[in-house]
């Protein structure tokens, strides 16, 4: 009887511990998103600006 309770409490314990790891993941994927977001909002303002910047070095090219 003793075997089946240890079993049933290390059972519960690794599920326990299964969830904690989930909600770590998805918290760490969620950080990961934004992180990726914004990463993207950064290189579509870069992307927006980059004829202005390739304007701006031939003209410095021709001085």
């Amino acid at each position: 009887m003793e075997s089946s309770s240890s079993d049933y409490y290390n059972k519960d314990n690794e599920e326990e511990s299964l969830l904690a790891n989930v909600a770590s993941l998805r918290h760490e994927l969620k950080i990961t998103e934004w992180s990726l977001q914004s990463l993207g909002e950064e290189l579509s303002r870069c992307f927006h600006l980059l004829p202005l910047w390739i304007r701006r070095l031939k003209a410095f090219e021709r001085n």
